[in-house]
């Protein structure tokens, strides 16, 4: 790459930048995107301290962050140590705090690889990397230049751009995390009672497997089993997978345009004989979204795999006891999909 070139780019996109926003009121900030070079771009502009420009966050896309593909003059080494210190949070400007986030195609981008688009981790100010095959509604590889018109991709940027316009700038980095972070969510074990005041319990059979078609609201019981030799653990792993529903407030878009069901998982003790419902509290574990293509059609479909598509898995570790214990599946109103299955 030529670096008066880039840095001319940069230039231009700063005067467009200024000029665009003159049409706005006062106070409104822009979102920078960029593909391949045109993100080398957008993250210079972090690096200048005279920029005026309000920029509420960059996202670059299949961009050599690392170092330039090719080079064809010295100074390109001083566009990229600048590149790096801004993604290293060691700038001292207005905007070294502005959050900064790359999206990489993985091993199917032989142009600019996995090691190249990758920018240091950072939790201020905010530096992320984020590979397609772990982008919720995307799920899979993209190739260099598929990165600008994978519809996706394209669905899953302009959601994330439309959510930032609509919160306040505060809440830009919780926003990113939101919709660009599948991680595992990790709900903790509450020592109080759940109420189960008109509940009318289902016990599951031991070793029986729970399946439930068409929710209602109910307690589902499983039977956990007592500690065997062959368990050296101590503990036995529950799974449950949820399709249309609400885990723990946890939902896909489609629950908000549905009056779907609600799940919480319980850990059950027995009580004592004059009370005929156990002791529930809410059972710790972790929540995490997984694609859920359609069986016989091909991943990922032609016309994209819609975030709605996501399948909810709650996964926990359940102690083995000689007391009688269950985990229990509450589901409450309303209804509309299905609960696939929960198992010991």
């Amino acid at each position: 790459m030529h670096a008066p070139t880039l840095l001319k780019q940069a230039d231009y996109a700063q005067a467009a930048i200024q000029y665009i926003l003159s049409q706005y009121p006062q106070g409104t900030s822009i979102i920078l995107m960029g593909h391949s070079m045109g993100g080398i771009v957008a993250t210079a502009l972090l690096a200048r301290g005279e920029s005026k420009a309000p920029i509420r966050a960059v996202i670059t896309m299949s961009t050599p962050a690392l170092l330039s593909p090719v080079r064809f003059d010295r100074r390109m080494e001083d566009v990229y140590t600048s590149i790096r210190n801004t993604q290293l949070g060691l700038l001292q400007s207005d905007q070294a705090h502005i959050p900064l986030v790359a999206i990489c195609g993985g091993a199917t981008d032989p142009q600019v690889g996995s090691e190249a688009c990758a920018i240091p981790f950072n939790k201020a100010p905010y530096r992320r990397t984020v590979y397609t095959t772990s982008a919720e509604g995307v799920w899979t590889g993209v190739d260099h230049l598929a990165m600008v018109w994978c519809h996706q991709v394209r669905s899953l940027l302009s959601r994330v751009a439309l959510e930032l316009a609509n919160t306040p700038p505060q809440n830009t980095v919780t926003t990113l995390q939101k919709w660009l972070m599948v991680d595992a969510t990790q709900v903790k074990h509450d020592p109080h009672l759940v109420d189960l005041t008109n509940m009318k319990p289902v016990y599951v059979p031991v070793d029986g497997r729970l399946r439930i078609s068409e929710p209602s609201a109910g307690l589902h019981l499983l039977p956990v089993p007592p500690p065997t030799e062959e368990l050296a653990s101590g503990a036995h792993s529950f799974t449950l997978f949820v399709l249309g529903g609400n885990v723990y407030n946890h939902r896909s878009e489609k629950s908000f345009l549905n009056d779907t069901f609600k799940v919480k998982i319980l850990s059950c003790d027995a009580s004592p004989p004059s009370v005929t419902l156990p002791s529930c509290r809410t059972l710790g574990g972790e929540v995490k979204l997984i694609p859920n293509p359609p069986r016989d059609a091909p991943f990922p479909a032609k016309e994209g795999v819609p975030e709605t598509e996501g399948l909810f898995v709650f996964e926990a570790s359940v102690p083995a006891s000689k007391k009688e214990k269950w985990v229990g599946v509450l589901v409450e109103e309303g209804v509309q999909e299905r609960v696939d299955r929960g198992r010991i």
